[in-house]
């Protein structure tokens, strides 16, 4: 069975109830003879490129590991290079869910600033 761990939804390291959980599912199902392949889940790296999966603050160090924040310092902000406008959320600063679903999800791995956040994972 595949279960899906979200990295987000343990945002406080300290915190170790939701992994519990996780541990608790998979410890079920092989008392039962299920195997368990857990899937490390997210799309577009996170919130802040209109996906889930990794907190904001590991984006935002996977984009200071990249040299992203000091190289582009303003210029090709997400969702460059594509032209549109983003409505954010007043609360969270991140792009608006309604506004995320007005363009096609793919196209959010494209961005300039999630490529270079998904280079420090695989290069750094």
């Amino acid at each position: 069975m595949q279960l899906n761990l979200l990295f987000a939804a343990n945002l406080r390291p300290h915190d170790v109830r939701y992994l519990a959980i996780m541990r608790g599912i998979a410890s079920t199902l092989a008392e039962n003879g299920i195997y368990t392949l857990v899937d490390f889940h997210q799309d577009a790296m996170g919130a802040r490129f209109c996906g889930e999966g990794f907190p904001d603050w590991a984006v935002l160090l996977a984009l200071n590991i990249s040299g992203f924040r000091d190289v582009y310092a303003g210029r090709d902000r997400f969702p460059a290079p594509h032209p549109w406008d983003m409505a954010l959320n007043r609360t969270t600063g991140m792009p608006a869910r309604t506004a995320c679903s007005s363009h096609p999800f793919f196209a959010y791995y494209q961005t300039t600033e999630c490529e270079a956040a998904w280079a420090a994972v695989y290069v750094a």
